[in-house]
């Protein structure tokens, strides 16, 4: 009797992920997430201190385009296609940013690239920034290394300075969340880079990963969640630090929340079977207003 409830709940628990998750997620799991955030906080911060952080020149009023869950594979790429050709040929856009999620299956992180390759017809922008976290299925199947060929850090900052008076305007931290944790050393860096931004005069800090804060429904199981003592950390971080706005994609339902005074966005998946896909125009100036471009 004891063996049969024990087969009965392992059915359940098996169909509850499945149901809950993209056809890879559960062989991706199996098959090995990649090393543990520690070890890709440190490759990340290797490549930082030799390639240095990013600062751009900006009108003091822009646009960011932000996408998340493209999860291409071959032949599964045309809303991402049709993100790249948006951001390129919106000249008031200096930079794109993607939460992660980029790719479905392995070995297709090498199509993601040419996919920003693309250039709309006439384009003379002359920028083809976009920057990019880590999401679960990035990391699925061991290919944190291919993540590194291509995209080479996954927590690193962006700041951005007045084209015309050279002032700070917004400082945006991007952190690896691809595994439902921080881990303790990349906390640790994200505390102490608030701690000294938050003082430095920033119009707005805005967070950037791929794990949401809230749950909007199950449509993800339990993958790659945070624990709720690691979710009360990082938000009481946020709130005390100021940070203005945090960006967040994987549970491919758009959501907004308000929480101690430092506003969540859930993204829509990008990705071509969503019936929902979208992504997220965000204007940044003395304010912060957003507004979704639907795909479907």
């Amino acid at each position: 009797m004891l063996v049969k409830r024990i087969f009965i709940l392992f059915g359940v628990m098996v169909a509850v992920m499945l149901t809950g998750c993209d056809r890879n997620d559960i062989p991706g799991i199996f098959n090995g997430t990649s090393p543990h955030a520690n070890e890709r906080f440190t490759a990340s911060m290797e490549w930082n201190a030799a390639h240095g952080y990013a600062t751009l020149r900006v009108d003091d009023e822009y646009k960011v385009y932000v996408a998340s869950d493209s999860h291409i594979e071959e032949g599964k790429d045309a809303n991402l296609k049709r993100f790249v050709l948006a951001y390129k040929a919106d000249k008031d856009c200096p930079f794109a940013i993607h939460l992660g999620d980029m790719i479905n299956i392995r070995n297709v992180h090498s199509l993601f690239e040419q996919d920003l390759a693309l250039e709309p017809e006439g384009y003379v922008k002359g920028s083809d920034t976009i920057f990019t976290v880590a999401g679960n299925h990035d990391l699925f199947f061991n290919q944190w290394g291919e993540f590194l060929k291509y995209r080479h850090t996954s927590t690193f900052y962006v700041e951005t300075l007045s084209k015309t008076s050279g002032k700070k305007l917004d400082f945006y931290i991007f952190i690896d969340s691809g595994s439902g944790t921080l881990g303790t050393e990349q906390t640790e860096w994200l505390r102490q880079m608030l701690a000294e931004r938050s003082q430095m005069g920033y119009r707005h800090i805005i967070i950037c990963t791929h794990t949401h804060f809230f749950e909007v429904d199950m449509s993800q199981g339990t993958t790659s969640c945070y624990a709720l003592e690691e979710t009360t950390t990082l938000t009481s971080m946020f709130s005390k630090y100021n940070v203005s706005l945090v960006l967040t994609g994987h549970n491919h339902h758009f959501k907004e929340n308000l929480y101690g005074n430092v506003r969540y966005l859930t993204l829509d998946a990008l990705k071509d079977d969503a019936s929902n896909a979208a992504y997220l125009i965000l204007e940044v100036g003395a304010g912060l207003a957003y507004s979704e471009n639907k795909l479907n």
